[in-house]
């Protein structure tokens, strides 16, 4: 898990849980960094992983408010994290988000999919409405 704020994530409700409020699972680091470094700016405190391997494990050390998810990656893919995700009962009720290409949409797990290249204020608004204003940081960096 790369994490590339200068704030550290905030302690879970129980002790020695880290929390993020977003895990940006991507494998092209372009967009992966991009989408951190702006969900950030909107005081966010975010987590990535390149792949689902690296996410699953992310998400089993951490408590995630919402997962933003590519579907096309290598070794573990965003349809196989996502169906792991179903699987077991603490992360079955995080929400996900698909960023995907246009051919891969219809296959997308249940919750809102946005499509590459990514519209970056409609998917604020996106992450916005699933993890409700309260879950931003009211520190800055």
């Amino acid at each position: 898990m790369l994490e590339q704020s200068s704030r550290p994530p905030s302690a879970g409700r129980e002790p020695g849980v880290v929390r993020w409020d977003i895990l940006v699972v991507e494998d092209d680091e372009l967009i992966r960094e991009e989408l951190a470094w702006r969900l950030r700016l909107e005081g966010y405190r975010v987590a990535v992983a390149a792949d689902g391997t690296e996410a699953l494990r992310c998400l089993e050390q951490a408590a995630v408010g919402l997962v933003l998810l590519d579907l096309m990656m290598p070794g573990l893919s965003g349809w196989e994290l996502a169906a792991a995700m179903r699987r077991e009962p603490r992360l079955a009720a995080v929400p996900v988000m698909t960023i995907t290409a246009v051919g891969n949409a219809h296959l997308a797990p249940p919750g809102p999919v946005f499509l590459k290249p990514l519209n970056i204020d409609s998917l604020l608004r996106g992450v916005g409405h699933a993890l409700g204003s309260s879950a931003r940081s009211t520190e800055r960096a």
